[in-house]
């Protein structure tokens, strides 16, 4: 998903996603790590020299798409690195496909509210 897919209404209080042809089950995604180029020129094609399936999702490709700010993009590697790793998303694939249930909190324990 990229970011020019967002858009924020009138009233500056809520955000809004619209491009749904991009939005796939987890479980019909193909987590895949990009393959080693043969050739160093590949690298700098603006076609990817590798074969790309219709749910082949590519992790380290996320910060090209979703961070263009360099700060921004370091600040999330740093505290975030395992978004852009293919074995978290097939971990969590495998995870929805056994049915687990997992919680995920934007706030380390030790800065969370407490339940008093």
């Amino acid at each position: 998903m990229l970011s020019k897919n967002f858009g924020i209404t009138q009233n500056n209080q809520r955000i809004v996603f619209y491009d749904y042809d991009e939005i796939m089950l987890m479980t019909d995604c193909e987590f895949k790590k990009i393959p080693e180029s043969n050739n160093d020129l590949d690298e700098f094609s603006e076609d990817v020299w590798y074969p790309v399936g219709k749910n082949d999702v590519f992790p380290e490709n996320f910060t090209s798409f979703l961070m263009t700010h360099p700060k921004i993009k370091d600040i999330f590697r740093k505290h975030h690195n395992d978004l852009f790793d293919v074995k978290f998303w097939n971990g969590k694939k495998q995870s929805i496909i056994e049915n687990k249930v997992e919680s995920f909190f934007p706030y380390h324990e030790s800065i969370r509210l407490k339940n008093f």
